[in-house]
């Protein structure tokens, strides 16, 4: 499964920046895509999934915002 690279203009709006089939390649972009962007910039994001689809469609699902553990 391939690491898919993402710039999030919104929660619900991914774009597709690129694909990388190792996991250190995909890091590698990231950092350097995170250090060229200013603070009002998109935020960068990874995903390891089977295909494009998938990747957007688990970039797009909602955060839970719950503790687990201790409360």
């Amino acid at each position: 499964m391939p690491y898919f690279v993402y710039r999030m203009l919104s929660e619900r709006e991914p774009v597709y920046v690129a694909d990388y089939p190792k996991y250190r390649e995909a890091k590698l972009k990231v950092n350097a895509l995170r250090k060229a962007a200013t603070e009002s910039e998109a935020v960068i994001r990874m995903m390891h999934a089977r295909s494009e689809a998938e990747a957007e469609k688990l970039l797009t699902i909602p955060r839970d915002n719950r503790k687990i553990g201790d409360d």
